[in-house]
């Protein structure tokens, strides 16, 4: 279905980079919200049983956690 939508040019269907149902989750690719004029790619791993807020709260906790070890490594 997702190959399908694709192939007819659905913008949606473009952004679904993965799907795994295992793990109840998408990987969407999305442009970087801290870049302005870029076309950069950011890979996101959605939870389908979540809420849209709860799947930003969960990428926006793991990214600060990240930039956290970044800066301790250094």
């Amino acid at each position: 279905m997702i190959n399908e939508g694709k192939k007819s040019g659905d913008p949606l269907a473009n952004l679904i980079h993965d799907m795994n149902f295992e793990k109840n989750q998408i990987t969407v690719l999305l442009e970087d919200p801290d870049i302005e004029d870029t076309e950069e790619m950011v890979s996101v791993n959605l939870d389908i049983y979540e809420t849209a807020f709860m799947n930003a709260k969960m990428y926006y906790d793991n990214k600060k956690k990240n930039a956290v070890k970044e800066q301790k490594n250094i």
